[in-house]
This record gives C-alpha cells, sequence and structure tokens, in this order.
C-alpha cells in the first residue's frame, strides 16, 4: 500500500543526497522495447553528487530481483561491507548452487 502512494524522487532531492547509494539495473530488454532501468539509473548518477553514486548493471537480466537474486544480494553485502555496516558476513561454499545462501551469524 505504501508503495502505491509514494512519490517519485526529484532532481533536487537527488542533489541533496548525502549517503552512499547503491542502484541495480538489468540490462537486458525485451526485442522492441526501450531499457528504462538502465537509462532511468543513469540519468540519477548524473543528478547526484559525484562519488555517493555505485550503478551495477546486469547484462543478462531484465528484472534483478526476479531473475538474479543471489547476484543482487551479493552486490548489496558486498555494498554494505563496503560501508563498513556487515563486516562478518560470509558466503557459504559452493555460492552459485540452488540450495546455498549467507551467513549471517555474527552481523
Amino acid at each position: 500500500e505504501s508503495y502505491k502512494r509514494r512519490e517519485n524522487i526529484t532532481t533536487k532531492q537527488l542533489s541533496k543526497m548525502t549517503v552512499e547509494t547503491l542502484l541495480l539495473a538489468g540490462a537486458k530488454s525485451k526485442p522492441g522495447s526501450r531499457n528504462f532501468a538502465v537509462k532511468g539509473s543513469e540519468e540519477m548518477i548524473k543528478k547526484m553528487k559525484k562519488g555517493l553514486c555505485s550503478i551495477i548493471k546486469l547484462s543478462e537480466v531484465e528484472n534483478v530481483l526476479e531473475e538474479a537474486p543471489k547476484e543482487a544480494a551479493l552486490a548489496m553485502i558486498l555494498f554494505c561491507q563496503g560501508l563498513g555496516l556487515l563486516p562478518a558476513v560470509q558466503w557459504r561454499q559452493g555460492y552459485g548452487q540452488q540450495e546455498d545462501g549467507v551467513n549471517m551469524e555474527k552481523y
């Protein structure tokens, strides 16, 4: 419900942001369509202060969270580790197999 009521982030708000930001975008497009995720993400980066925003484009997917949830999770964990927020997260052996996941015992 709150997702439906949310407002878009304005250019003015983007230029005032002072926090590190990670954007994940799927770069694959269906035939005959334009990829709005990558273009929108690139436009957001241009409007933000330099050095505060990182973008990860996953070339083989269109919807990152549906088609590449493990890659999205890894990107978010590494982003948080880079900020010093999750120093103890470790991947289980065999990452990439269906039964694997993340061990967050000491985070």
